[in-house]
């Protein structure tokens, strides 16, 4: 059995946290209003806040591959999805090429998605692959991907892995509103 494990931010908290920054404008204030005599309570407060955050949004996420290649898929040790390589369409991620790359990381299923931030901390004197690229390597020779450009980013070029053994027939029909 395979497994990779990396700490990360699952999709829908990325847009809450996007939702929630103008918070922020409200705290700078604060710090102006408190004067210096009152400084530690604005760096407790980062602190605490800080903490919150890694707390309540960060999560540790497994992947692991079963010998009969199933796919499972954990937050903070609780399975969240479990599936057969029949039921992945693609992976999208970083490039397999480039070693060192890293962005954001698409799992679409037929019946779900997911969509991972991957906290990983690179600079340009750590060597080695990263935990991302890692997978999507052994996604691709695993499961024989086939890999199409799907556009640039800042943080590198995205790559789509698409499955050819994906059965089309197990997607959700979705409903068309011009139909009746």
């Amino acid at each position: 059995m395979k497994e990779f494990k990396f700490w990360a931010i699952p999709y829908p908290i990325k847009q809450i946290l996007l939702m929630a920054a103008p918070i922020w404008i409200l705290y700078i204030p604060v710090f102006f209003c408190l004067g210096i005599e009152h400084i530690h309570y604005f760096i407790f407060g980062t602190w605490a806040l800080a903490i919150c955050f890694v707390l309540i949004f960060v999560r540790r996420v497994k992947i692991s591959f079963t010998p009969a290649n199933e796919i499972n898929i954990f937050f903070n040790g609780k399975l969240k999805y479990s599936g057969s390589p029949v039921n992945l369409e693609y992976v999208r991620g970083a490039n397999i090429a480039d070693g060192r790359s890293n962005t954001v990381l698409y799992f679409s299923f037929s019946d779900k998605k997911f969509m991972f931030n991957i906290l990983e901390n690179r600079n340009s004197f750590t060597s080695g692959t990263t935990k991302q690229v890692e997978l999507l390597r052994y996604m691709v020779t695993v499961f024989n991907l086939r890999t199409e450009y799907y556009k640039d980013s800042m943080q590198g070029r995205i790559f789509t892995y698409w499955n050819p053994i994906y059965k089309e027939s197990l997607r959700p029909k979705e409903y068309n509103k011009s139909e009746r």
